[in-house]
């Protein structure tokens, strides 16, 4: 809105216009990935609290499949909807008719605890963008509606989808940060 109403002359409205980095409120995000192995990846996650103040942080690391289900396809070799559901042992267990079954393992949260996960499916919000119905109850930007605008619909509570995050909660002290792991592999490379 800030953009339209400066015009094509004006200079763009930036983050830093914003006020949101007066007094160092922020977050700083480190994201440090390792591979063991072309389908063993490991991730962490370090965030940094850069504020005078305690604050709330929420994290959600995302995985998703990309959305080829919806394209129409009505000709031989149109691929199947894959899904992400959580395991028993409380893993993420990824399968894809291709790429075949991945695991994505999270660390613990702020409490030594796996955190609770987040599911909803990888699809356009057709109601939000374009004012017609969406083809299922749950959307790509479920995990928004959830988190900011208290939407506890938004996402699938039967714990399957095509996109999922756990959900980390925070509160940091003014400097103090909080390191998370996870990883993505393959099935056939979780016990290494």
């Amino acid at each position: 809105e800030e953009n339209r109403r400066r015009g094509i002359d004006g200079p763009e409205f930036e983050l830093a216009d914003t006020g949101i980095f007066d007094d160092s409120r922020y977050f700083d995000v480190f994201a440090e990935y390792a591979k063991r192995s072309p389908n063993d990846i490991l991730i962490r996650l370090t965030v940094f609290n850069r504020g005078l103040e305690t604050a709330d942080l929420h994290l959600l690391p995302t995985v998703w499949f990309r959305n080829t289900w919806t394209w129409g396809c009505t000709h031989e070799g149109c691929s199947l909807k894959p899904c992400i559901e959580q395991t028993e042992s409380g893993l993420l267990s990824l399968t894809h008719e291709t790429l075949g079954r991945f695991l994505f393992q999270m660390g613990p949260g702020a409490e030594g605890r796996t955190p609770p996960v987040l599911f909803t499916v990888y699809e356009t919000n057709q109601a939000r963008l374009y004012g017609v119905a969406n083809a299922g109850p749950f959307v790509k930007d479920a995990f928004h509606n959830f988190v900011i605008r208290g939407q506890r619909n938004a996402v699938n509570a039967k714990n399957r989808g095509t996109k999922a995050a756990p959900h980390y909660q925070f509160r940091l002290a003014a400097g103090e940060s909080r390191t998370i792991r996870l990883r993505l592999c393959s099935e056939f490379e979780v016990s290494t």
